[in-house]
C-alpha cells in the first residue's frame, strides 16, 4: 500500500501593519518569541515546515526577519502564501 509522510505545517501570520508582532497559532509574538517558539516546536517535529502568510501590504523586511529567524532554528522548509490586502 501507497503511504505518504505528512510533514506538521505551522503558519505564521504577517500583519501589515509593520508592529513589531507576529501570529502564530492565534497567538501575538515578538520577534524574540517567534524564534523560541520555532526552535521549540523543531525540537518536537524535526520535519517541522512553516507557511509565511502575508498581504501585499506587509514590508519585505518583516518577511525577511521571520525568513531568518526560520532558518536561524534550522527549519529548511518554508512557503511563502500571499493575498490581497483585506
Amino acid at each position: 500500500p501507497y503511504t505518504m509522510n505528512v510533514a506538521p505545517v505551522l503558519g505564521i501570520d504577517i500583519p501589515a501593519d509593520n508592529g513589531s508582532s507576529y501570529l502564530v497559532e492565534g497567538k501575538s509574538l515578538t520577534l524574540p518569541e517567534l524564534k523560541a517558539t520555532l526552535s521549540e516546536r523543531l525540537g518536537k517535529e524535526p520535519n517541522l515546515a512553516i507557511v509565511l502568510l502575508s498581504d501585499q501590504a506587509a514590508s519585505f523586511s518583516r518577511i525577511q526577519e521571520v525568513v531568518q529567524a526560520a532558518q536561524a532554528a534550522g527549519i529548511t522548509q518554508l512557503s511563502l502564501a500571499t493575498g490581497a490586502p483585506q
